[in-house]
């Protein structure tokens, strides 16, 4: 706090919420005042309030490809602080699509927040069939299918029926 007494330059006792020392965290002081002076005497109160100040927020890497792994954002935060994250609400993003990411702050001297698009883009997958060409022997037949990734869930019809071909001829999976 700054203080003036008149006369100029009269000793004083300050005390920041009954302490000697001067606040360094954000918040509200109650500040008291004696002059101690052998010509003078005087107090005063007043309250002085440091405010929170602003964390710088940078956010990147906000493109991923869907590989089944929780994917994250680059968060960039000066001073480093405590800071939440959440993904539409959550704390991860793991399926394809856009998340409405969300930073804020959560330190006593510091504030901010800081939002964006996040996108996890389809990955793209590779079939391979084999085993399409078998011999009639009455029972149900299926092509061999397999996927990369192989983490990719997928259906196969025959002729748009989920069911095994039991009869002789050309079937379209």
């Amino acid at each position: 706090a700054n203080i003036s007494t008149t006369p100029q330059n009269l000793n004083c006792n300050i005390l920041y919420n009954n302490s000697t020392n001067y606040p360094i965290n954000a918040g509200t002081y109650n500040v008291d005042v004696t002059i101690v002076d052998s010509n003078y005497y005087g107090t005063t109160n007043a309250t002085m309030t440091i405010e929170k100040a602003s964390a710088s927020i940078k956010l990147s890497n906000l493109h991923h490809i869907y590989d089944g792994t929780s994917k994250t954002a680059q968060i960039d935060i000066q001073p480093i602080v405590n800071y939440n994250v959440s993904y539409n609400g959550d704390s991860n993003a793991i399926t394809a699509g856009d998340y409405q990411l969300m930073v804020t702050i959560c330190d006593s001297n510091y504030f901010g927040s800081d939002s964006a698009v996040f996108t996890i883009e389809k990955a793209q997958a590779i079939f391979n069939i084999s085993q399409t060409s078998v011999a009639y022997n009455g029972l149900p037949q299926s092509a061999e299918i397999s996927v990369v990734p192989s983490f990719t869930p997928f259906s196969v019809t025959y002729n748009n029926d989920t069911t095994l071909p039991t009869k002789s001829g050309i079937y379209q999976a």
